[in-house]
C-alpha cells in the first residue's frame, strides 16, 4: 500500500486519454489494483463533471474500494493536453489527482492534509504559481508551504 501523501511524476502527454492511461498505470502499480479499475474510476468521475480548473490545472479523482489513507498523485506535463480545457480557456498541463477510498475516514490524518492542499487551489496566487512550474517536484514545494 501507498504510505506517503504525494507521488510525483513528470510526463509528456498531449491528450486526455493518454494522461488517464499514465495516471491509471501509476496508481494501479502503487495500489496493487488493476489498471482498468483505476481507468474506469477516472472516466466515471470526469463524465460526472470536468475536473479542469483554471491556469492549466486539473484535479482528476480515483476512488477505490480498498481501505487506505488518501493521497495525491501529481503529474506535470511538458506539453499541453490539447483536448482538456480549463474554465479560463487554458489547456491542462498540471494534474493533481486525488486517490481516495470509497469509504473515507474523515478523521484520517492524511485526509486533513489533503483538504489543506485542495483548499490552496482556491487561492488565485497559488494556482498562478503552480501554472508556472516546470516539474512535479516544484508543485510539491508550493502545495506544502
Amino acid at each position: 500500500m501507498h504510505a506517503g501523501l504525494f507521488e510525483v511524476q513528470d510526463i509528456s502527454v498531449t491528450d486526455k486519454k493518454t494522461a488517464f492511461t499514465v495516471i491509471a498505470s501509476t496508481v494501479a502499480s502503487i495500489m496493487h489494483v488493476s489498471r482498468q479499475e483505476v481507468l474506469t474510476s477516472l472516466i466515471e468521475r470526469e463524465q460526472a463533471a470536468d475536473t479542469g480548473l483554471v491556469a492549466e490545472v486539473a484535479i482528476p479523482h480515483v476512488i477505490l474500494k480498498q481501505r487506505f489513507s488518501p493521497w495525491l498523485c501529481i503529474f506535470k506535463s511538458d506539453k499541453s493536453i490539447e483536448d482538456w480545457n480549463c474554465l479560463d480557456g487554458t489547456k491542462v498541463t498540471t494534474l493533481i489527482c486525488l486517490v481516495a477510498p470509497s469509504h473515507l475516514n474523515r478523521r484520517d490524518k492524511q485526509f486533513a492534509q489533503i483538504r489543506q492542499v485542495i483548499n490552496k487551489l482556491a487561492e488565485d496566487e497559488v494556482v498562478i504559481r503552480i501554472s508556472k512550474t516546470k516539474t512535479a517536484k516544484q508543485l510539491i514545494d508550493i502545495l506544502t508551504k
